[in-house]
């Protein structure tokens, strides 16, 4: 009887332990992001202070999606690193995320990175994101910057992105 109430305090022990420890995880996970998006919207408006106003530029997607982006400018100047800020479909990400690359002129990959949602990604509405692309400033002419859907399924029926033509 006192092996089966010790067992049965183990368990308890752990599972409880489990669920704890799962807790502070989560809530040092949304700390955590919390920081990285605080800290990109103080690089964004350092960035945004050093170049002129800029709107919003729209730019519609091989397959007819609009895709609003706010920083950087088309045609712009790139240096890094570099912020973008913009929105998308929700449904153009996977959990809250969907790849971006920077291009040289010969479609060589210079920079990729997960651009991250800052709103709920299950809607076909407009959500805002954010991303911080580090690369070599090794590159000079023209380039691209590509913001792809994201598509886990890999059906090339599930494609779409979009064009941003920089200079590097």
């Amino acid at each position: 009887m006192m092996i089966k109430v010790t067992l049965w305090l183990i368990a308890v022990v752990v599972v409880v332990g489990s669920i704890y420890g799962t807790y502070v995880w989560q809530h040092r996970e949304v700390d955590r992001l919390n920081q990285q998006i605080s800290q990109l919207n103080t690089e964004l408006a350092t960035a945004k202070k050093n170049q002129t106003p800029t709107a919003t530029y729209s730019y519609t997607s091989k397959k007819g999606v609009s895709v609003k982006v706010y920083n950087p400018i088309g045609n712009s100047q790139l240096a890094s690193p570099v912020i973008v800020m913009g929105e998308v479909p929700g449904n153009w990400s996977f959990e809250a995320s969907f790849p971006v690359k920077l291009l040289d002129a010969k479609g060589n990959v210079i920079a990729q990175a997960p651009a991250q949602l800052l709103g709920d990604w299950m809607t076909d509405k407009p959500v805002p994101f954010t991303l911080k692309l580090t690369f070599a400033n090794t590159s000079s002419g023209d380039g691209t910057l590509l913001l792809q859907k994201d598509n886990p399924s890999g059906l090339e029926a599930n494609d779409d992105s979009v064009s941003i033509p920089i200079k590097l």
